[in-house]
């Protein structure tokens, strides 16, 4: 008899694939002359197969060779509902993994979270000892974030674990707990069900650190603390505390650094080492993250991750000597490496910004033309566009840009965006203003274009315009601090609506506590409201975070105001030196000591 779901299938595809017929007939066991034929086959195959499969072979009757073959079928054309329920029928009439197995692969493939449940459900169910059987229905409960049954078959799965394995299930658990959205409910269960495991040797530490991973995660960083004290009291020395202690650090757990310190100390782990370097960056503790780097790169030359970050950081602290020999360094182990084109791609743009600070424009542009990495190309291309104008003129580096290929509206924004750029140094502005608003009506809500484009209104006094786009750039991003600056130091400057011009800069201060250039805001708009005092006091809290030209013009001015001309000349003439171009601090010095 040919069941009628097999006779429209073999009816539509007559002749089966030979890999799809491998995998029908291997669905259960040649039995007669068929199974001498195929006996050197069957053992091949059974080398490849899982423990349990070998115990006994399966045995179909007519409805069960019918599933089988449906199974296939149904997995081959996608149909994972149907074969889902199909190798789940087989598996129930030949209980055996590889069969539930397969059923649960076709749930999952089919994205249906209750069919993989309850295929693995009935897998427990059918094989209460398997381990494959708890360790896929444990799995999918914390990937469905199923947590109220799962403390039972989790229980189960490490019970059934062999000894000598349980430190690495646990292990493979503790990742699994980290992606559950149930940050509270998994570390409970997780405290019981792993509570037997803190106390034997061979399972402790992971089972400590899963913990702790859980307490963090779960916003309880001294909890979490407790358990990394007791793995570095236990001798628990790697890479795996280390990282963990590099997360509490910058959760600001009490001690945590401390440990850290002591743990690197002891031990050479240098990509932990690297993590706190990291974080000491982000911390802006640049000096003791030089250090750092300069013992890690020491004692871990092979480390090229470290030697870029070093360039980085001796780039950025103007040491280009050292900063080239590190780039260097780090391109020599990236490419034997086969390190990620990005990373390469930034040493390179940063030794050509060396070259260009050395006024080696040719070997600059050299290096900057080898650089084909997507997402630094437009910094590439602005950075030789430069180089061009220096070499060859305006004219020509516009040109240049004209010629630069070009797909899609972001690439179209972004020429246009480098053609103001490179008229904005010719002070051509009402140029600047027609490219840039074009390069608006190909992105219409983009916040910072909106804000160059406001900066070049205000240089020919578009004062409305300059208002309006300010104003939009706020309502886009709330949190931008500096188009609330812009717009109440404009006010201060031309000394109107001096209250409205206050209340803006004091917004901007609050988005951004630190910023110098918002301090000389607010001392601006107080000098222009006579708190001369608080004026001079916020200027000298503002130019000792930066002592920015424009800075010293306005503490050298209200200095003078107040009767300290002599202090007045010393900061300007002191700005004077290191910007001897700037045209603001030139014309207060001029509008004051003309006479």
């Amino acid at each position: 008899m040919i069941y009628p779901r097999l006779k429209r299938a073999l009816i539509a595809a007559p002749f089966l694939p030979l890999a799809l017929m491998g995998l029908v007939l291997n669905a259960w066991p040649a039995s007669g002359h068929a199974q001498s034929a195929s006996s050197e086959a069957s053992t091949n195959t059974n080398k490849l197969a899982p423990a349990s499969s070998k115990k006994s072979a399966p045995q179909f009757d007519a409805q069960g060779f019918y599933l089988a073959l449906m199974a296939e079928f149904d997995a081959a054309a996608g149909r994972w509902d149907q074969a889902f329920q199909a190798y789940l029928g087989v598996a129930l009439r030949n209980p055996l993994p590889e069969y539930f197995d397969k059923a649960v692969d076709m749930a999952l493939k089919g994205r249906s979270a209750n069919n993989a449940l309850h295929g693995a459900r009935t897998w427990v169910k059918a094989l209460p000892k398997s381990l494959e059987a708890h360790d896929r229905l444990v799995m999918i409960l914390i990937a469905t974030d199923k947590l109220d049954e799962l403390k039972e078959p989790l229980t189960q799965l490490l019970e059934l674990t062999p000894p000598g394995n349980r430190a690495l299930a646990i292990e493979r658990l503790s990742n699994s707990f980290r992606r559950s959205n149930q940050k509270t409910q998994v570390r409970q269960i997780a405290q019981t069900v792993l509570a037997p495991y803190l106390l034997q040797a061979d399972t402790s530490a992971v089972a400590k650190r899963t913990l702790a991973w859980l307490e963090l995660r779960d916003n309880r960083p001294e909890s979490a603390m407790v358990f990394a004290r007791e793995l570095m009291a236990q001798g628990d020395l790697n890479a795996d505390t280390g990282m963990l202690l590099v997360s509490l650090i910058d959760r600001k757990a009490a001690g945590a650094e401390t440990l850290l310190k002591s743990l690197l100390d002891q031990r050479n782990l240098p990509h932990v080492h690297l993590a706190y370097v990291q974080w000491l960056i982000r911390q802006q503790q640049y000096a003791v993250a030089q250090e750092r780097l300069d013992a890690l790169t020491r004692v871990s030359p092979e480390l090229d991750t470290a030697w870029l970050i070093k360039g980085g950081l001796e780039f950025e602290a103007n040491r280009f000597e050292a900063s080239k020999q590190s780039l260097e360094q780090y391109l020599k182990l990236a490419r034997q490496a086969s390190d990620s084109a990005h990373s390469i791609a930034q040493a390179q743009l940063m030794l050509a910004q060396m070259a260009i600070q050395d006024k080696r424009l040719e070997q600059a542009d050299a290096l900057l033309a080898q650089i084909t990495e997507p997402s630094l190309l437009w910094e590439v291309h602005q950075q030789r566009a430069r180089i061009k104008s220096e070499l060859l003129g305006p004219a020509a580096a516009l040109s240049w840009i004209e010629s630069i290929p070009t797909s899609g509206k972001d690439d179209a924004r972004k020429k246009l965006v480098l053609q103001a750029q490179m008229l904005k140094t010719q002070k051509a502005h009402a140029q600047v203003i027609e490219l840039l608003k074009k390069a608006l009506t190909l992105s219409p809500d983009d916040p910072d274009l909106m804000y160059e484009l406001a900066m070049e209104t205000e240089k020919l006094g578009q004062w409305d315009e300059f208002e309006r786009l300010l104003k939009r750039v706020t309502e886009i991003k709330p949190d931008s601090a500096h188009a609330y600056n812009a717009l109440g130091y404009s006010l201060a400057d031309r000394n109107i609506r001096l209250p409205e011009a206050k209340a803006l800069i004091e917004k901007a201060l609050k988005l951004s506590p630190d910023d110098a250039f918002i301090l000389d805001s607010l001392a601006w708009v107080e000098y222009r409201l006579g708190n001369t005092q608080l004026a001079l006091d916020l200027l000298r809290k503002a130019f000792a975070k930066q002592a920015d030209p424009e800075i010293a013009a306005h503490l050298g001015e209200v200095l003078w105001r107040i009767g300290q001309p002599e202090q007045a000349r010393q900061v300007w003439a002191d700005s004077l030196k290191l910007n001897p171009d700037n045209l603001v601090l030139k014309t207060t010095m001029d509008r004051f000591t003309r006479h």
